[in-house]
């Protein structure tokens, strides 16, 4: 297969992507391109080129490469050896595939790339969300990245199926769940893993003159004041989306309509610095705040702005 065609690519050569009939070009899609991809680093690969379109894209672009993250993760349980079942992209319950062991179905998901103001409740409860980011939901869920991470450690250890299909029941906050369980097979199977499985790259402090021209030249308002807001304290969602729109409403800048879109705004903060940085915003749980050692640094920028005025 031409390494250069990538999921996009046959999106733009099928131009549509449904499931109806015997020869849908869903199927197309699957059995053409995605079975013959035998790598996991070709799905991730895949999937950072779908994120990357899907922030420019149109409303109907995006429903599409929507569609096109669902079938990527399920066919990276597929090569983690699970047996999935693809589900219809119109369905009751809002799920993307059924993964388990055999002919045994335990596990619903739900992949998606989470829009603002998107229903949620559309979605049984009984499915594990798999989303492209962090995003500021009252339902458990799992980020691409950690999934990522965890099949890639069951394909080269052979670890029991049923057992991974038991570490992906729905619980709060698959991330922290999914740890414990990466830290163990890499104590018991260290010498079975690559070196690579889990690459950890060496970041770097920020230096002031640095971080400041950062946020002032490189920052969109919302993310400056989405770092700005939090310079005094931590602050739970709710109440930090209210402090980023009082601000923009004084700017006479179109509001931030959920507080969805926080999660989405600190995904787009950590791409600018890609992991070559220190993290300038640490959340855990419903609470968002900033790294402390850069604090004094963003208080002395709140500062300037409010002079300004």
């Amino acid at each position: 297969m031409n390494s250069r065609i990538s999921a996009v690519d046959i999106l733009y050569i099928l131009g549509e992507l449904n499931d109806e009939g015997e020869n849908s070009s869903r199927q197309r899609f699957v059995n053409s391109y995605l079975r013959k991809i035998e790598h996991l680093e070709g799905i991730t690969s895949d999937i950072e080129g779908v994120l990357q379109k899907h922030e420019e894209a149109t409303t109907e672009g995006k429903a599409m490469l929507s569609k096109v993250f669902g079938d990527l993760v399920n066919r990276m349980a597929e090569l983690a050896g699970l047996s999935v079942k693809y589900a219809p992209y119109e369905n009751n319950e809002g799920i993307t595939g059924i993964w388990g062991t055999g002919k045994d179905y335990s596990v619903k998901i739900a992949a998606m790339i989470p829009r603002v103001g998107q229903d949620l409740r559309k979605i049984t409860d009984e499915a594990l969300m798999v989303l492209s980011e962090e995003v500021e939901i009252q339902r458990p869920y799992v980020t691409i990245k950690k999934l990522a991470e965890f099949l890639n450690m069951v394909k080269q250890v052979n670890i029991p199926l049923s057992t991974v299909c038991a570490s992906l029941s729905v619980q709060n906050n698959f991330d922290r769940k999914l740890e414990p369980i990466m830290e163990l097979i890499l104590l018991a199977f260290k010498r079975e893993i690559k070196q690579n499985v889990s690459p950890v790259r060496p970041v770097s402090e920020w230096e002031k003159e640095e971080l400041v021209d950062f946020i002032e030249n490189r920052l969109k308002l919302p993310t400056k004041l989405f770092l700005i807001m939090l310079a005094d304290r931590a602050k739970e969602g709710e109440e930090l989306l209210a402090s980023i729109n009082e601000e923009l409403a004084k700017n006479e800048h179109e509001k931030i309509k959920s507080p969805m879109a926080l999660g989405a705004i600190m995904g787009a903060l950590s791409k600018h610095y890609g992991g070559v940085k220190e993290e300038l915003v640490i959340r855990k749980g419903k609470k968002y705040s900033l790294n402390e050692k850069y604090k004094e640094v963003i208080k002395e920028l709140r500062d300037d702005m409010n002079r300004v005025r």
